[in-house]
């Protein structure tokens, strides 16, 4: 029985040592190590400032080559809404959204001092505090 106790300990001893090296000698997920070097005169804010402009650079739409936004019509300026539109309804891993006003929102969110109550595959249901409206996509 005491054998069995100190080969137990031993096991617990030896994971709990490869564990805490393990967790010292990796990089923690979604931490990348940058190997660019500095030039003269620069500092590492100023490399910091720069990997972050890189990221924010492929994160663009890929839209972008367009020129406009691909959910309105073209020779159509998207300036000045005075009114909801609704210009497009997509679906994502947290379920659909909604493009109103060229404005991603999801259910609960606010536009133009109204509430997303539900969005369906072909409209949305706002409510203004007292009654609920619906928005159609135009055909």
């Amino acid at each position: 029985m005491q054998n069995k106790k100190l080969v137990i300990l031993i096991v617990l001893s030896a994971i709990a040592v490869f564990t805490l090296i393990h967790g010292i000698t990796t990089t923690p997920r979604g931490k990348r190590r940058y190997s660019a070097r500095l030039t003269p005169g620069q500092d590492e804010r100023d490399r910091s400032a720069e990997i972050i402009q890189d990221k924010r650079q492929k994160k663009k739409s890929r839209y972008a080559s367009l020129g406009r936004n691909p959910f309105m019509p073209k020779g159509t300026k998207a300036t000045g809404f005075r009114r909801l539109i609704l210009n497009g309804i997509v679906l994502d891993e947290d379920g659909y959204k909604a493009i109103i006003n060229d404005t991603i929102v999801g259910i609960g969110d606010k536009v133009n001092k109204n509430t997303v109550v539900d969005i369906r595959k072909d409209s949305v249901v706002l409510s203004d505090g007292v009654d609920n409206f619906e928005l159609r996509l135009s055909e």
